[in-house]
């Protein structure tokens, strides 16, 4: 299909942005020297800076304010860097398990359906994903550029150089110690973007095939009747399309666990941030766009953990449409399996199970947050 194809090439798009322009193939041998610079870059970058701002806020914070910043820094940090080595450590396994939609039953069936809802359905992906990028584009623009500013306006109005800091500073740098922070930091907030660009393609062209193959299986379930039926392939399609969900769905359980409680801590404590000091400034939009950023990433996950689950239970009402249930009792047995299948519920758990990753999930964890937030301010009233 070329739909298929379209698909394939914005995956690899995605993979590529992951591995920093190296191509999966490569990076999955067993040892390269580009793959060892991918990784040197994310430890450079990330990993030493996420140590820096935990020893920071552990031992030379004066104020519980000033610990908080660097907490919070260090919270957004260590979550870019986990999800970024999770994915780079399970590329492999990701391309074992991918699925190609032409190789089901109800695909070969209905070929031309199956092509016009592939594509209808990555227009709409991609519309999505252009909203996305220009929220986290704007993200970065004012992080990366508003110090700038703000240093260029202090300069004509004093007549003075201060490298207004990118992100929160425990000591003073000579100038050319600021310049060189602040294009660490740069490089920092650009790869967040990257990041999270990769991720959303990465994944998202994975649930786009499990929700697309679940519509053309649905479609075909309404289909078919008359003495031709394909019952039979269509329940091994079935069970295909729900293995390869439950590995999808176990895969994004390590990463929402991550991502969720890592922007758990970080509304909490950019509420109470805010509660002590009121911006101005660049720094006005950069908060706003930051919050805005991270309640996207967690509207993102938790759409794609619903596609899944909701794909794969419209299967269940496919099959009470079809002319199986309605009339033909030869088939009784194997409607039944397919019910009790489509029936289950396969939904994303995190926190020991306790936690059910789904659309309404972004305003529980919002809500939720405010208790940690009630915890920061009696620590600061004592």
């Amino acid at each position: 299909m070329t739909s298929s194809v379209r698909l394939d090439k914005w995956q690899r798009i995605g993979y590529k942005l992951l591995l920093l322009g190296m191509k999966p193939e490569k990076f999955m041998n067993k040892f390269s020297l580009q793959k060892a610079l991918v990784y040197l870059v994310f430890f450079v970058v990330h990993t030493m800076y996420s140590i820096q701002e935990l020893v920071v806020a552990l031992f030379f914070s004066t104020s519980l304010l000033e610990r908080i910043s660097h907490g919070y820094i260090f919270t957004y940090v260590v979550s870019f860097n986990l999800q970024w080595y999770y994915m780079l450590l399970n590329i492999e396994n990701f391309h074992q398990n991918e699925v190609s939609l032409e190789q089901f039953r109800s695909t070969q069936a209905y070929f031309d359906f199956a092509d016009r809802r592939l594509n209808r359905n990555i227009n709409l992906f991609l519309k999505c994903l252009l909203t996305a990028t220009a929220f986290w584009i704007c993200n970065n623009t004012a992080h990366i550029l508003g110090p700038l500013v703000e240093t260029l306006l202090t300069f004509l109005r004093r007549g003075e150089f201060h490298l207004v800091a990118l992100l929160p500073q425990a000591y003073s740098l000579p100038v050319w110690g600021q310049i060189i922070m602040y294009f660490h930091n740069a490089l920092l907030t650009f790869l967040f973007l990257v990041y999270c660009l990769a991720s959303y393609l990465v994944w998202g062209t994975r649930v786009l095939k499990v929700k697309t193959q679940c519509d053309i299986l649905n479609e075909a379930l309404r289909r078919d009747y008359g003495q031709g039926s394909n019952i039979k392939s269509y329940i091994k399609d079935h069970i295909k399309i729900i293995k390869t969900a439950k590995v999808l769905n176990s895969q994004m359980e390590v990463l929402n666990g991550i991502i969720l409680s890592a922007c758990y801590l970080e509304f909490a404590t950019q509420m109470f941030s805010l509660s002590q000091f009121e911006p101005s400034g660049t720094y006005f939009f950069a908060v706003g766009f930051d919050l805005a950023s991270i309640m996207l990433i967690m509207v993102i996950q938790c759409w794609f953990a619903s596609i899944v689950t909701h794909a794969l239970e419209s299967i269940a009402d496919a099959v009470y449409d079809s002319n199986w249930f309605r009339a033909d009792k030869n088939n009784s047995l194997e409607v039944l399996i397919m019910l009790q299948m489509a029936q289950r519920e396969y939904s994303q758990m995190i926190w020991f199970k306790s936690f059910k990753v789904e659309r309404a999930s972004t305003l529980n964890l919002v809500q939720s947050s405010y208790a940690v937030y009630a915890v920061l301010v009696i620590l600061q009233e004592k």
